[in-house]
């Protein structure tokens, strides 16, 4: 034996020799630095017998020949917690094949690539059912989904300049890890939150592009055309989402919303999100711009049937309605205007019970003048409406509602078939008083009467209609307002 071929075999320095070119030619297969530790080692000019710790826990046992050419055919196991994989490595150090089968992160998977150099070739890889928190606490990244995943691969090249292939990954029905979720993204999600989906991934150098689908038990989210640019961090996609219902989204809105919705549009990202789409899930359309930390929205002919039963409030409006919302994330202010040509108020418990106490018929006035616009910050709402055709009017001015106080301030005005109300609500949102300006009611009642019946026992017929006016009617009409 020579004196070279003892010191690495025999001496601590020599396997350490050995060692640390191991570990430099281990840790560019695998993309990551690794450590080795050899246990033994049987080695000849023709063989090689070694078992080695890998990072403090794996065992890697090799046993192979080495031919006169300087080509190796290897076998080799490597075996810890949650691993266990043999296979064969053919070639020579600078050019070599490498394949390899067995479990994996309590799945199985399948592998062969060619290293050339600093080139990897034909690479193939197959996973099944690989346990995705493991697989990302093992890149060093916290886990997210806690569920497991499947994927193909074929790369063609790979290299520190050339990037180039194919990958199908279909994600396996489970949950999520919400604290972690909470960290990354500031977001809260239901305990009884799942998912699944799949994807088709394309990587040309430093762009990623994508198509992907994912369904949740809160609605199924579609991207399409997606594109990932790694230098610059930058994003964009087509996507479409939709959901059975918005209550599902409670945790998101703090607030109840009911019904189905779907939107369509375009997500960038470039230094700050931008989101681009529109709806008709609410009959007519719904065009919104999402960006930098502002929503605007612009809506054309929705139904206000469907917009009150999707904020859950009763459906005491039918009609159609164009107008503009805008929302300030940051400064968190809603504004909202809209205008309606085709409002009527809906036959309802409320506009029967005015009928039997203020013989006003709502329900039979169409207005084609209906009017919007409010805004919202901090808990407190501030509108004005109103509702108006050539022979009708019901008004609501300087309507505040304080959701902090629990109280209600506004004015109101009907003049419905011949008959006029002004007055105010005020109090508590749940039991507001309704008073009527009954002055002004008077003065109103004895010119009509006046009118009609040229002052001929006016001041009794005045008194017989004031009696017909209960506040309780005029309060039920707007308590729908404020519900």
């Amino acid at each position: 034996m020579s004196a070279g071929l003892y010191y690495l075999l025999y001496t601590q320095s020599g396997q350490g020799y050995i060692a640390k070119t191991l570990e430099k030619k281990l840790s560019a297969v695998v993309g990551r630095d690794i450590s080795l530790e050899i246990e033994n080692m049987a080695l000849s000019p023709t063989h090689l017998d070694a078992s080695m710790l890998v990072d403090g826990a794996m065992h890697l046992d090799l046993s192979g020949f080495r031919s006169l050419t300087g080509a190796y055919d290897i076998g080799y196991r490597l075996r810890g917690e949650d691993i266990n994989i043999s296979g064969q490595v053919e070639g020579l150090l600078t050019d070599f094949t490498l394949k390899g089968e067995g479990v994996f992160l309590d799945g199985v998977t399948h592998f062969s690539l060619r290293k050339k150099e600093e080139l990897f070739e034909d690479v193939e890889v197959q996973m099944q059912h690989v346990d995705a928190a493991k697989f990302a606490q093992l890149l060093g990244e916290l886990p997210l989904v806690a569920s497991t995943f499947s994927l193909q691969a074929k790369l063609p090249k790979i290299s520190a300049s050339q990037k180039v292939g194919d990958v199908h990954i279909v994600l396996d029905r489970g949950g999520v890890y919400l604290q972690n979720i909470y960290k990354l993204f500031s977001k809260r999600l239901p305990s009884d939150f799942m998912m699944e989906g799949e994807g088709d991934i394309q990587v040309v150098d430093n762009t990623i592009s994508f198509d992907a689908k994912v369904l949740s038990n809160i609605g199924r989210l579609t991207l399409q055309k997606g594109q990932y640019s790694e230098p610059n961090h930058t994003f964009k996609s087509h996507y479409m989402f939709e959901t059975s219902t918005l209550e599902k989204f409670t945790f998101v809105t703090k607030k109840r919303y009911v019904g189905a919705f779907k939107t369509i549009g375009d997500a960038s990202y470039h230094d700050s999100w931008r989101c681009k789409g529109s709806s008709e899930s609410l009959k007519g359309s719904i065009a919104y711009i999402f960006e930098k930390e502002k929503w605007s929205t612009h809506f054309q002919d929705i139904s206000l049937k469907r917009l009150l039963e999707m904020m859950g409030y009763p459906a005491i409006m039918i009609g159609d309605a164009s107008g503009k919302a805008n929302y300030d994330i940051k400064e968190k202010i809603a504004i909202v205007n809209m205008e309606s040509p085709n409002m009527h108020f809906a036959a309802n418990g409320m506009t029967k019970k005015i009928l039997e106490k203020g013989d006003i018929d709502l329900s039979k006035e169409l207005f084609t003048q209906t009017f919007f616009s409010g805004a919202v910050q901090g808990g407190v709402v501030s509108y004005d409406f109103s509702a108006k055709n050539d022979d009708a009017l019901v008004a609501l001015s300087d309507v505040k509602m304080d959701a902090h106080n629990n109280t209600i301030k506004a004015n109101f005005a009907l003049q419905l078939q011949g008959e006029e109300l002004y007055g105010e609500i005020f109090g508590s949102l749940k039991h507001p008083q309704v008073s009527i300006d009954m002055s002004r009611y008077i003065r109103f009642k004895a010119q009509k009467e006046m009118d009609g019946f040229f002052g001929m026992g006016t001041t009794q017929k005045v008194k017989e209609q004031i009696k017909k006016i209960k506040p309780s009617a005029v309060k039920g009409f707007i308590k729908g307002f404020f519900k």
